[in-house]
């Protein structure tokens, strides 16, 4: 058997600003991972998190994992993979562990070179969909119903690398007259590269 899980990673995410080691509520949760392998004692673990999980000082939460999995009799391999080298549309570095129970594990080398997929070569082949349309024989291919303002916003967005800093002053919203924040808001990906690390909120428009 196979357990494979990943606790969430925003408490150890660089893209959190405040509560960056570890100390958020959620980290707690690998722990939780740690009394599954126990109760369920797979034959196979597979683990896998953002790089910074192996960089949280003191007795972490990782650590802590890792000794349960030695006292369950558990050897285990641990690298940080590019997942764009293994098959994944998008530039994205994991902490990635697997763990055998009574026998040695091992990754492939972090350092794989296959072929990277583009964006262009991941997408190109759904049909364009208009705001607020979906495709019915295509799962998850849909398009957000934007309003007229943001859907001009969107089309003031250069293509390859654009973002909301190419807008003329009208669009710009006033929230980001103040405050400069993430420089790839609203932004729109390069169609020949590689798609940026995709987060949870990827699906919003202001999430680029």
């Amino acid at each position: 058997m196979l357990l494979a899980g990943c606790a969430p990673c925003q408490p150890f995410s660089k893209q959190r600003r405040h509560d960056a080691q570890g100390k958020h509520g959620d980290a707690a949760l690998l722990g939780q991972f740690a009394r599954l392998v126990r109760e369920l004692n797979p034959k196979v673990v597979l683990m896998e998190n953002v790089p910074r999980i192996s960089v949280v000082p003191g007795f972490s939460s990782l650590r802590r994992f890792l000794k349960a999995l030695r006292d369950c009799g558990y050897e285990f391999d641990y690298h940080v993979l590019n997942a764009r080298y293994f098959g994944v549309p998008q530039h994205r570095r994991r902490y990635v562990l697997l763990a055998v129970r009574g026998k040695q594990a091992s990754l492939p080398d972090p350092d794989a070179r296959l072929i990277a997929v583009t964006v262009r070569e991941a997408i190109e082949r759904f049909p364009a969909l208009e705001a607020g349309e979906s495709d019915a024989a295509i799962p998850n291919h849909c398009a957000a119903n934007l309003s007229a303002r943001n859907l001009k916003r969107i089309r003031a967005t250069p293509v390859n690398g654009g973002s909301r800093r190419d807008w003329p002053e009208e669009l710009v919203l006033d929230c980001h007259k103040a405050i400069q924040g993430f420089s790839d808001v609203y932004g729109r990906m390069w169609w020949d590269r590689v798609a940026p690390t995709l987060t949870s909120r990827c699906t919003s428009l202001s999430n680029g």
